[in-house]
């Protein structure tokens, strides 16, 4: 049940870490932690993975105020907990804060919570890593700052693997500097249900969300919403806004998304279940790519406007149950391609409309 408040700068030396363990309670307030010279080993919290986490942190509410965090009373079995409010993470030779111990797969030591808001991590080879968690995970991040500027380093902003509820609101991911590494990743899930909302923006990034997941795991993403009280997310100059490999229920709605001439805006690859509608694409080399998505789900594009993309839509392989209507095309080469693959898998489309029930696709006038 200790609790140790830090709210002044603090210079870590190189080969030392901050370790909060099961009942702990690390509040960074005002503070800034790092290595000036060099970097350093970064935060761990540790969890439990029997245990719950804490109904003194998430009551039945779905949003609880932030200071529900602050004010968490856990005991010494109870996952240990780590708070930021203003607070600056830079610096770190892994991730600024890891659910883990020293031996990553020890899954004695997973479940900690991170719960982040108007916080800043800077140039951290990942800002958070969240290990596996069979329970509803409480961790979220609301207006923070994850970002990079160093060149010789792969960068992810948060990667989650098997966990189920955190929450990624107004949140800034990007790279800033010059000779970009080949990975730049903004949030990577394996097997994870995330919800990415209001306003948050990805920026010059090869993948701004990288979604891994097998047929077997349910995972529900959801990036943006039909709530017209949040902010369109907003993907700008990565070389692909989102992409989905065999993602279970996976809805991506009301974001803009604008790219590079050789890039994409989402793809999404093998057996899948999607619902793309309500966004924005423009200057992409293809809007949307559909590989191989197959027949598992009734699966919809609709209800999106592609602007100055060479294609809107490319279908390679068999995307049999695949539907798009009521988009709208302005489009530099094709509107809708259809196409086999490169191992020779033919395209194949189910029939769009219905003689006496069309599907309102605007396409480009030229």
């Amino acid at each position: 049940g200790a609790t140790l408040t830090i709210t002044t700068i603090l210079a870590m030396q190189g080969n030392t870490k901050i370790v909060v363990e099961r009942g702990g309670k690390l509040v960074l307030n005002n503070a800034r932690i790092g290595n000036i010279c060099g970097t350093w080993g970064g935060i761990q919290v540790w969890g439990n993975p029997t245990a719950q986490h804490s109904t003194n942190i998430h009551p039945t509410n779905p949003e609880p105020p932030f200071n529900y965090y602050l004010n968490a009373n856990l005991n010494a079995t109870e996952p240990g907990l780590v708070v930021l409010n203003q607070a600056i993470i830079e610096n770190t030779t892994d991730a600024a804060i890891k659910t883990a111990n020293d031996n990553v797969f020890d899954s004695n030591f997973w479940g900690g919570i991170i719960a982040a808001q108007n916080s800043q991590f800077r140039n951290c080879k990942r800002g958070a890593l969240l290990m596996p968690y069979s329970f509803e995970n409480y961790s979220y991040f609301k207006n923070c700052l994850i970002t990079s500027n160093v060149p010789t380093q792969a960068y992810s902003g948060v990667a989650s693997t098997r966990t189920n509820g955190i929450l990624f609101d107004n949140c800034q991911f990007n790279y800033t500097g010059t000779n970009p590494p080949t990975y730049r990743m903004g949030i990577v899930t394996n097997n994870a249900a995330i919800t990415v909302r209001n306003g948050c923006t990805f920026n010059n990034l090869n993948r701004g969300i990288d979604i891994q997941n097998t047929n077997s795991y349910s995972a529900t993403i959801q990036i943006g919403t039909d709530n017209g009280n949040y902010a369109r997310n907003v993907f700008t100059n990565n070389n692909t806004g989102v992409y989905a490999n065999t993602p279970f229920d996976l809805e991506i709605i009301n974001n803009n998304f604008v790219g590079v001439s050789t890039g994409w805006g989402i793809v999404v690859h093998g057996s899948s279940g999607y619902q793309i509608k309500g966004n924005s694409f423009e200057n992409h080399y293809s809007g949307i790519i559909t590989l191989n998505t197959g027949k598992i789900a009734t699966n919809n594009i609709n209800c999106n406007v592609f602007t100055n993309n060479n294609v809107g839509m490319w279908a390679l392989g068999d995307n049999q149950s695949l539907h798009f209507d009521a988009n709208n095309y302005q489009s530099l080469l094709h509107d809708v391609v259809l196409t086999q693959t490169v191992g020779g898998q033919e395209g194949f489309l189910a029939q769009q409309g219905t003689p006496i029930l069309p599907v309102f696709n605007l396409f480009t006038d030229n």
